[in-house]
């Protein structure tokens, strides 16, 4: 989060924060930075998000493997994703700095 004051100075507030935050991460800021992820991680980061919600209003103790199976297979993947387009992401602010600096 501290990366998203710093670059737009503006959090989501409310009840589904959260949510709004993930499609706010999705959007390049035009002129400011690109999108940090893309649609397909945002689909993916949205159904944990779902998940989240749903395990801690409505689930209980007993846990129901045909609700988290998609999740838990896909994790290393999601996580592999996350990690590749945050590296991808930094590596294209460093750029845009130093570009700003010869400017």
């Amino acid at each position: 989060m501290a990366g998203r004051v710093y670059l737009d100075e503006r959090l989501p507030r409310g009840a589904h924060w959260h949510a709004d935050l993930l499609d706010q991460m999705s959007e390049p800021e035009r002129g400011r930075r690109p999108a940090v992820i893309d649609e397909a991680l945002r689909v993916r980061l949205g159904s944990y998000l779902s998940f989240r919600h749903f395990f801690r209003h409505a689930y209980g103790y007993t846990l129901e493997w045909h609700r988290m199976r998609w999740e838990v297979e896909h994790l290393r993947d999601t996580l592999e994703m996350l990690r590749g387009q945050l590296h991808r992401f930094f590596e294209d602010l460093a750029a845009r700095e130093e570009e700003d600096d010869r400017d």
